[in-house]
């Protein structure tokens, strides 16, 4: 036994090496879909689209029986026994084996005691399944999967008599009753006709509403079901869908209006029905037969009048009558004469048919679509009043049948007198002006559905412009392109200035003809036709510059023509080569404009009608011209090459075969008109690009007949063999022969730049109204903007029963989470409307909600939730709210209790109607329970230059498919591409703000669409410091790249004609760099005229010689570079929108009002706000009114992250200077002061006390003030990133400096209340009184003022902020108040500055009034005046430091009050000078207080003498011992 399994393993491992592709079967254990294939395929581009299918079995099959692979040797093995050989579950998933099998193996590896009998089935290669049942009938898989839609599939949820087949879901709602007994098949469809579409959405033609964003997409993923939103683009889909065509589920969600027998999309139905009547008519033995089955409508019938029908080749209408039942049609048909036959009504159908005689099925095509088209307008669905009276049906004349107001003007006639396409009937109507399209020109209606269809609805305009189709009526413009101007054909459409029409062509004078687009184009675009002269030099002549190569009509050889005799209105080359007859005698036709483009160019001399002929009729055997000048230059050699129809000319004909004259001739008249042609932009004449586009080719199929729709599986038997199908999740049934109910979505996200590198897991949920909230199916999809960023994602959602519970309303419920934390991010709610439909095609564009949004309005609190929480939906308004649940428990309001199987580091979403758990995966697990472990991004090697590896998608394949994110630098599927470095530095000239645009250009060849021929992409900078340099990396190909350093100011910075992959380009911007604006050169007189007529003149700037160093300008819509060209400088333009600024569409992430811009629109990779002033930060979260005088606010933008001391700007290198004089004389004054004051002598007063405290505090605030500083130098140098330092001094400096400058101030406030009290008291004044009340005071001063400014520790916060421009990551202390808190702060900092304020002016003049009485009473005869003027003098040190307090105070109050908030990085040295103002007073005590003071001074040396004795003292005694 032990050898057998010896030799097991070494067959496994055998076939883990030679394993071509795995087929893992999900849900081995479900109910309804069962095993199943789930296929994930996307384009190669990712910019496509990507489908999730899934192929299930949904029939219970019989219980087959395994086919052992050696009844001699077990194929089952035991989960230890694998884990005994070190088998792991990656290989599992080479060998095909179940997902369920794999996660459980997983889950016993990691817990062994659970399921470790579990029993393993090994297949041998080729067989997969549970227990190996299941073989693959083609190699063709999965890859290239096809679809197989070649039988008739069946919608058999409604019960309906079709007649001809069964009901195709395709059938409900398409305008026609199909059902033959009851019309249930239209039963409800009058609410699609009656439904209205939000400002933001596109109805379709069936009633359906997608949002706009969808339009102008592919047709493989397209939005509205009838495929109407397609009629706006260019390119319209295929009709039906052919086996050939089809793929992957591209015609199940379809409706298409193919012919009158079906509304199908599959190729082959419609033959089908058409074949079941053609063996009704094949059978027809007697002279008038009817076939009982309506064929159309319901009630129209077919009759044979003739014994054969068919005469074995062809079927004629002369046999055919038509028959109905109703009444309908008896106004159309009223003057036929009828034949009555089985209660039916019949005629020939040659009184209202084209007369044909075809093959059976083309004939019966034929003839039910022309029947349809005629009797459409009579039939009728529904004629219900109340449906009718709707403000959004129109009732059409003489009839009861109504319809759509959607449906008018739409140029297909549903009303039968045809009201329904008469705008003169129709115009009073109101609804027209918001359901229907407004002509500019003509103030006429036209349905949106004929805008671009490639015909004029609203009639051409005076100029034969149709407003309707694009902006280009055939090759005519609206728009002004450069490369056009002045070429000799006119392209614009003409514009009325001032009583005159100016078109592209008019006023040319100042142009230079002979340019960069016109040289050598083979068109004589100059009148003299120096572009083309030596452009051709294979011509056995070469002529002179003043000369132009020409055929001399004499002798027919060449000869050099003077430029002279150029349009000199007589022709002197054969052909009329020199002149311009041909072009002048065939004016331009503004409103038949195609039949300018006839090729009419070859002159024929000495012809009274001016005879020109076209280039196919030289050579052709036969003289067109009067003179044979058309035949005479011709050889008689190769004369096989001659046709009569086409002559030499033809494009196909090789040259060398030609004559020189002729390929001289042939060349000149091949083209000189320009038809449907573009002239792309270009930087040089020798510039040529190529757009590579590849074919898809086609998808091989196979024809199986076992299953109508799906893969074919071979099922081993015990005995025998059998048959059974994987369907899709639109089929169901042993063969997939039943169309299933579904929901079809087609989703695309957007997100902002903060979260482009971040890969997200999106859940959809299929869910009802029920309390139970039911999760019939889910889909879970991942999605990395970076990558997937545009790509559309195709998938299906099912329901739980068959049918679908037609009394429950049905949601999609998604969920947002970010993959590698598994941070839940929001949610979203769509309705699923008209329920009675059997398939809904939805089509949304999600924005995912940005990561910084306010989490507290995603809660809620009215909704009763049990075991979860009240969440609000992110899409709705915050209107509609849901519970959700905690793991392990569902419904409605989490109060179902569920068993899940999820691994222990996913999230349990929730459980589905199966009893399966919906897990969501961490960045390494997959599966659907997340047990089994993803080894793609094991190896980090896989991505170059420090990519970081993620795996795409929550399944492996074959080709394991890695996504690469790259850093800074780097692009390419592996980041092994090295990007593009600009290195951009400013003159110091040159004005820096601190958002620098980056505009880059890139050149494309295009087809004619009326558009530049360029791709314009905007990057920026964010530079808060305004340095003088800036680094972008760029990994797109560009060509030309402007820099917007301030707005609308730009510099040319990079020309180049050929984009090169990894280059450093490094450019110093200088004044003559600038591109000037017109306004700077031209006149007046040229700067009023109209855009047409000014940009005529745009040479010149690049001609004059004052401007000579000019190498580009601009204007308000166009950007012009100046450029050498055969000795002359000229100007090529291109249109730039100055305005364009990409805003964040719907998510504006900036905060405060702050205006947000990304660098592209659709797919952002960069975002920055442009704050409003005072406010700051990447998100403009930081108001520096929250700040104050704080250097948070002033200093932190200025200091360089990671730089080095001596390499920051010159305003830190001042405040560190500043703040260390400060320190110092602080440092001095603090500790001069403690000295006097710490005099007992001095604090036998309170005033000492007060002062001896002011000391204190003084020398507090100058040691927390440079800590301070020093703390915002070293944090936002990134020296000190320790979080815990960062905090203590957040909470803790501020406080202690606000404490202790308000101190200082009461403290100082009290010496002077003191003074006062001492002056008015005099002798009477108690000295240990004052020291008793000044401790008291000190004390309740401290506690008041700490009280009154605890509220601000408690308002502080800390916020990093990362701005991705630059990748710097910043931490603000700042504090943000409420309404009432911010007043009470205002309050509170009033209070601390004006009550020691007013309290020391009072004192002040109590103390001068108090001496002033004393000196009147000592000096009776003395002038007031002079005794109040001297005692000011003799006491002006009580009011020197008041005064000085108040002077040095009041920068602060006054920007506290009066500025509210600071631009700190534009007035950055006033607040530095305010804020450093403000700690003057605590450090001119000494100054203040003792200088002035006789006392103190004596005091002061009387303390130092003091410690100088005992210093000496101290020393004698320490020399003494020694």
């Amino acid at each position: 036994m032990f050898q057998w399994k010896v030799l097991f393993f070494v067959l496994l491992l055998i076939q883990l090496t030679i394993a071509k592709i795995s087929l893992n079967f999900y849900y081995t254990d479900g109910l309804k879909e069962y095993n199943c294939l789930r296929l994930i395929m996307d384009d190669d581009d990712g910019f496509g689209s990507q489908q999730h299918l899934f192929y299930c079995m949904n029939e219970f099959s019989p219980q087959f029986q395994i086919e052992l692979i050696d009844e001699n040797m077990s194929s089952k093995l035991t989960f230890s026994e694998l884990s005994n050989e070190n088998i792991s579950a990656q290989q599992l998933y080479l060998w095909s084996i179940s997902f369920d099998i794999i996660e459980r193996y997983e889950h016993y590896l990691i817990e062994p005691s659970v399921e470790k009998n579990e029993i393993f089935y090994n297949c041998t290669e080729g067989r997969f399944g549970p227990k190996c049942e299941y073989e693959l009938l083609s190699e063709n898989c999965c890859d290239d999967l096809p679809y197989y839609l070649s039988i008739l599939t069946c919608y058999m949820h409604l019960k309906c008599n079709h007649g001809l087949a069964c009901l195709d879901w395709t059938e409900i709602c398409n305008g026609r009753i199909d059902c033959l007994d009851d019309g249930i098949d239209e039963q409800h469809c009058w609410q699609l006709e009656i439904n209205q579409c939000q400002q933001n959405e596109y109805r379709c033609k069936n009633g359906q509403c997608i949002p706009k964003e969808s339009l102008f997409n592919d047709w493989e993923l397209y939005a509205c079901m009838d495929g109407s939103d397609l009629k706006l683009g260019t390119y319209k889909p295929p009709e039906v869908c052919s086996v050939l065509y089809e793929l992957k589920s591209r015609c199940d969600d379809r409706i298409c209006e193919q012919s009158g027998i079906t509304s199908s999309c599959i190729w082959n139905r419609k033959y089908i029905l058409l074949n079941t009547i053609i063996e009704l008519t094949m059978n027809i033995t007697e002279s008038f037969v009817l076939i009982n089955i309506p064929i159309l409508f319901g009630n129209i019938y077919f009759a044979w009048n003739a014994t054969n029908v068919w005469n074995g080749i062809y079927l004629s209408t002369e046999f055919l009558y038509l028959c109905y039942n109703t009444t309908d049609y008896d106004d159309l048909l009223s003057k036929i004469e009828m034949i009555s036959y089985e209660n039916l009504n019949c005629f020939h159908s040659e009184r209202i048919l084209s007369s044909i005689s075809l093959e059976p099925l083309y004939f019966y095509d034929q003839i039910i679509t022309e029947l349809r088209s005629k009797l459409k307008q009579y039939h009728i669905t529904f004629t219900n009043s109340t449906i009718c009276n709707q403000t959004t049906m129109y009732q059409c004349l003489n009839s009861s049948k109504c319809i759509s107001i959607y449906r008018l003007l739409d140029k297909i006639v549903d009303c039968p007198y045809l009201d329904d396409e008469d705008f003169d009937i129709l115009k009073s109507i109101n609804q027209l002006e918001k359901t229907h399209w407004k002509c500019p020109d003509t103030n006429k209606y036209i349905s949106q559905f004929s805008i671009n269809d490639n015909y004029c609805d609203c009639g051409d305009s005076e100029s034969g412009l149709c407003s309707d189709e694009t902006l280009n009526y055939g090759p005519m413009r609206k728009e002004i392109l450069f490369q056009y101007i002045c070429d000799g054909y006119i392209e614009l459409i003409p514009i009325l200035i001032d009583g005159q029409n100016h078109t592209d062509e008019t006023e040319c004078e100042q142009w230079q003809c002979n340019n960069i687009y016109t040289r050598c184009n083979n068109e004589k675009n100059c009148f003299d036709g120096e572009d083309e002269i030596n452009c051709i030099t294979d011509f056995p002549l070469n002529c002179s510059s003043n000369h132009r190569l020409c055929i001399s009509s004499d002798n027919n050889q060449f000869t050099c023509l003077s430029i002279e005799k150029v349009n000199d209105e007589h022709v002197d080359c054969l052909g009329g080569t020199d002149e311009s007859f041909c072009k002048r005698n065939n004016p331009f036709d503004w409103q038949n404009w195609y039949l300018n483009f006839r090729f009419e160019n070859f002159y024929c001399r000495n012809q009274n009608s001016h005879l020109c002929i076209s280039n196919s009729q030289l050579c052709d055997g036969f003289q067109d011209c009067e003179n044979g000048d058309d035949e005479q230059f011709c050889t008689n050699n190769n004369n096989t090459l001659a046709t009569k129809d086409y002559g030499r000319c033809l494009h196909y004909i090789p040259f060398p075969i030609l004559s020189h004259i002729e390929r001289f001739l042939c060349l000149h008249y091949t083209s000189t008109r320009r038809w449907m042609t573009a002239v792309d932009f270009q930087l040089s004449a020798e510039t040529k690009q190529t757009l590579d586009i590849s074919s898809r080719s086609r998808i091989r199929t196979f024809e199986v007949e076992e299953c109508h729709v799906g893969i074919p599986l071979r099922v081993w038997l015990k005995n025998q063999e059998g048959y059974t199908c994987l369907c899709p999740l639109t089929y169901y049934g042993s063969q997939c022969q039943y169309q299933n109910q579904r929901i079809s979505l087609t989703v695309q996200f957007q997100t902002l730049s903060d979260s482009w590198r971040k890969l997200f897991v999106i859940i959809f949920l299929l869910i009802d109204d029920s309390d139970q909230r039911i999760v019939h199916s889910y889909e879970q999809i991942n999605y990395l903007p970076a990558v997937h960023c545009r790509r559309k994602f195709h998938f299906y959602l099912i329901y739980s029963t068959r049918p679908k519970d037609s009394k429950r309303n049905y949601q999609i419920h998604v969920d947002i989470y970010e993959k590698d934390s598994l941070n839940y991010r929001g949610s979203l709610l769509f309705p699923i409307e008209f329920s009675f439909l059997p398939v809904h095609h939805l089509v949304y564009r999600i924005d995912i909600p940005r990561s910084q949004h306010n989490k507290e309005n995603d809660y809620c609190s009215h909704m009763k939730c049990v075991y979860g929480q009240c969440r609000t939906y992110s899409s709705q308004l915050q209107t509609q709210t849901f519970c959700q649940c905690e793991n392990g428990w569902s419904g409605k309001y989490c109060h179902i209790k569920h068993f899940c199987d999820c691994s222990w580091d996913s999230l349990c979403l929730d459980v589905t109607a199966d009893n399966r758990s919906i897990c969501i995966c961490p960045k390494d697990k997959l599966g659907p329970r997340c047990y089994f472990r993803n080894p793609t991004c094991r190896n980090n090697s896989i991505c170059e230059n420090n990519g970081e590896c993620i795996s795409d998608g929550d399944y492996l394949s074959v080709n394991d498919k890695v996504l690469c994110l790259c850093p800074t630098g780097y692009s390419g599927k592996r980041c092994e591409i090295v990007d593009n470095q600009l290195i951009i530095s400013f003159e110091k000239t040159i004005p820096v703000s601190q958002n620098i645009f980056i505009h880059f250009i890139q050149l494309l060849p295009t087809s004619y669409n009326g558009k530049d021929s360029i791709l314009r992409l905007t990057a920026f900078q964010s530079n808060p410091l305004q340095q003088n340099s800036i680094v972008i990396y760029w990994s797109q190909p560009f060509h030309l790249v402007f820099i917007e350093p301030t707005e609308k100011i730009y510099y040319l910075s990079i020309v180049q004609t050929i984009y090169n992959q990894s280059v450093i380009h490094s450019k110093t911007l200088e004044s003559s760099d600038r591109c000037l604006h017109i306004n700077e050169f031209f006149n007046r007189t040229i700067l009023q005229l109209a855009l047409i007529r000014r940009i005529k003149y745009y040479h010149l700037p690049c001609q004059n010689l004052s401007l000579m160093n000019l190498s580009c300008f601009h204007d308000e819509a166009h950007f012009c570079l100046c450029y050498d060209f055969y000795g002359k400088r000229l100007s090529n333009c291109i249109r730039f929108d100055h305005t364009l600024k990409y805003n964040c569409s719907d998510q504006n992430a900036c905060e405060n009002n702050g205006q947000c811009l990304q660098d592209q629109s659709a797919c952002p990779t960069k975002s920055m706000c442009i704050c409003r002033d005072c406010y700051f930060g990447s998100r403009c979260q930081f108001n520096t009114n929250g700040f104050g005088l704080s250097l948070d606010a002033i200093l932190s933008y200025h200091i360089f992250p990671n730089v080095p001391f001596s390499s920051q700007p010159t305003l830190i290198k001042i405040s560190l200077a500043v703040t260390i004089l400060f320190v110092c004389v602080g440092s001095i004054n603090g500790i001069l002061s403690l000295i006097t004051f710490n005099n007992k002598s001095v604090r036998e007063v309170g005033c000492g006390l007060y002062l001896f405290s002011s000391s204190i505090t003084s020398l507090i605030i100058t040691f927390v003030f440079g800590l301070k500083f020093l703390f915002v130098l070293l944090t936002q140098m990134v020296i000190v990133s320790d979080q815990l330092i960062f905090k203590i001094q957040c909470y803790s400096l501020d406080f202690i400096l606000r404490v202790c400058l308000c101190c200082d101030q009461w403290f100082n406030a009290c010496v002077a209340s003191e003074r006062a009290i001492t002056a008015i008291k005099g002798p009477r004044f108690v000295k240990k009184k004052s020291k008793s009340t000044a401790k008291f005071v000190i004390c309740l001063l401290s506690i008041i003022v700490i009280s009154t400014s605890i509220h601000d520790v408690f308002s502080r916060n800390i916020l990093e902020e990362e701005t991705e421009l630059s990748n710097i990551k910043r931490s603000w202390c700042l504090f943000r108040y409420g309404p009432y808190l911010s007043i009470y702060n205002y309050f509170v900092h009033a209070f601390h500055f004006c009550g020691p304020l007013l309290i020391n002016i009072v004192s002040s003049i109590i103390v001068i009034k108090q001496k002033h009485h004393q000196k009147l009473r000592l000096l009776p005869r003395e002038s007031t005046d002079n005794i109040l003027i001297n005692q000011i003098r003799d006491h002006k040190n009580l009011l020197t430091g008041p005064l000085t307090i108040i002077l040095l105070g009041t920068p602060r109050l006054v920007f506290i009050f009066i500025s509210k908030c600071m631009q700190s990085t534009n007035h950055v040295w006033l607040y530095l000078v305010a804020y450093f103002i403000s700690f003057v007073p605590p450090i001119l005590i000494f100054f203040i207080f003792v200088i002035p003071s006789t006392f103190y001074k004596k005091q002061f040396q009387k303390s130092i003498q003091q410690y100088r004795t005992f210093i000496r003292r101290r020393l004698n005694f320490l020399f003494f011992y020694e």
